[in-house]
């Protein structure tokens, strides 16, 4: 990177979740992940410190009620240090974000065996200087920069100074910082009290269901603050089976390695997790009961489920996302091609997990999955109320593969989320009576693909459960078999 693993622990903390998931998601060599397990570093210490950092990037930095938990993350960061390794009179942490770890970096590689000033393009938002000597601890908000010097590889590894200027804050007294509460998850501090109804209200912040504050991207509305009754949200939950507009499959492997399990119920978590703030969004667009008799509104009930889990899931509505599913970038592809109801499968198999090399088996059962979906989709017999609206689905789709260099193997949770959206004309010819007439097939898929971060959301899990019961009266188990979540063995 650029910047050595000891300045890291040492100096910097990251400031957004760009810069968390450039220091905290690499597992590879030279990574810190891999630095602190070859250092003798449990790998649930790991992830709980991950954690931390998590919280702190989904902070806003530069709201005053939140100087406290930068404070004492600052304060704990210092006192390790002191006790582990050795004794200064001060220590300072830098609050970096993405672009400054990457000018940090590139800066550095230029500086090899050189002591210089890393005066950013843009400023350090925030840098906190602890002492031991009885002093209040120095909150530089805006910071210049500062003075640091790189090895003889060009990597940073020494911090001397910050650079005069940026904006010197009133540090707290000593006695303050002591009572200030410690840098815990965000989760945390929303779900303490998930399971009393007056919880509720600090659910919605969480889950940034705030009118004024969440953009609706997808031509979703903006989402009303009424909070939804346990039945309406269970209605809209138990729905998802008969008219199924997004599809979760996990694969179970029938010999599982060590943690298998344990990232399958993980899925399961995260997944009921993400299919209730669906069911939100839904609701607070609309609140009145979908009648899935009526052709129109069946169909209208699907294409809001896909919209509605594509917004949850890509669009930023829920904050911690990116903390459970650090993301790639979205990829969007068309296609247009004639074929025939009996290869329509095959097709859409092909589209959608073709890039994936997946066993002939696990194809199969996705093919019976596809099969299952197509013939309810087909039974309520849908109505679309302007002739260029899509049939869209959204796929989240688990899959397991092997931690590279891990011996005996571990693996890791990938998953593709796949928005589909089916050209209605192409919807009505494959339902057709003939199976050998052709026709066009006509689909965009947008595909996003991430690594679930297993220990944070292990970490969270009982904070999502009681969350999930006191808006649903459910837990994740008895929500994954409402919206019927699939299991692939492989």
């Amino acid at each position: 990177m650029g910047i050595r693993v000891d300045f890291l622990i040492k100096h910097v903390r990251p400031a957004d979740m760009d810069a968390w998931q450039m220091i905290c998601q690499d597992q590879g060599a030279g990574s810190l992940a891999a630095w602190l397990l070859k250092a003798g570093v449990a790998q649930q210490d790991i992830d709980h410190a991950f954690n931390d950092w998590a919280a702190l990037a989904l902070l806003d930095i530069h709201d005053p009620e939140n100087r406290n938990v930068f404070i004492q993350a600052a304060q704990d960061i210092s006192q390790a240090r002191w006790n582990m390794l050795y004794e200064t009179n001060y220590s300072t942490i830098l609050f970096l974000n993405a672009p400054l770890l990457k000018q940090l970096s590139y800066e550095s590689s230029q500086q090899a065996n050189k002591a210089f000033d890393f005066d950013p393009y843009e400023h350090i938002p925030l840098a906190v200087t602890i002492n031991r000597l009885g002093q209040p601890p120095t909150v530089v908000e805006n910071a210049v920069g500062a003075a640091v010097a790189a090895d003889m590889n060009g990597d940073c590894y020494h911090f001397d100074h910050l650079i005069q200027g940026g904006n010197v804050m009133t540090a707290l007294s000593s006695e303050a910082v002591r009572r200030a509460k410690r840098s815990v998850t965000l989760a945390e501090q929303i779900f303490q009290n998930a399971g009393e109804r007056a919880a509720i209200d600090r659910v919605y912040p969480f889950f940034g269901i705030t009118p004024a504050a969440v953009p609706a991207p997808q031509g979703l509305a903006a989402l009303a603050a009424d909070t939804p009754s346990k039945d309406d949200l269970n209605s809209l939950l138990n729905s998802v089976g008969t008219a199924p507009g997004a599809t979760t499959a996990v694969t179970v492997p029938a010999a599982p390695a060590s943690g298998d399990v344990a990232l399958i119920q993980n899925v399961q978590t995260l997944d009921s997790y993400i299919a209730t703030l669906t069911a939100l969004v839904m609701y607070n667009n609309h609140p009145a009961p979908y009648d899935l008799s009526d052709k129109q509104q069946a169909a209208q009930f699907v294409i809001d489920l896909a919209n509605a889990r594509n917004f949850v899931v890509t669009g930023g509505t829920v904050k911690a996302i990116p903390m459970y599913l650090p993301m790639g970038e979205a990829t969007t592809q068309s296609f247009n091609k004639t074929t025939t109801s009996a290869d329509l499968h095959l097709e859409v198999l092909t589209a959608l997990f073709g890039a994936l090399n997946l066993p002939s088996g696990v194809l199969t059962e996705l093919d019976g999955i596809l099969t299952e979906i197509a013939g309810s989709l087909q039974n309520l017999q849908l109505s679309f109320t302007t002739q260029t609206q899509t049939l869209n689905h959204f796929v989240s789709f688990y899959y397991l593969t092997p931690v590279p260099g891990t011996n005996p193997p571990v693996n890791q949770m990938n998953v593709e989320f796949i928005y589909l959206q089916l050209a209605q004309s192409s919807w009505k010819a494959s339902v057709g009576k003939s199976s050998v007439s052709h026709f066009t097939l006509d689909m965009t898929t947008t595909r996003t693909t991430a690594t679930m971060s297993a220990g944070i959301v292990a970490a969270n899990t009982s904070n999502i459960v009681s969350s999930l019961l006191a808006l649903t009266g459910n837990d994740a188990h008895t929500i994954s078999e409402m919206t019927k979540m699939k299991g692939v063995q492989t």
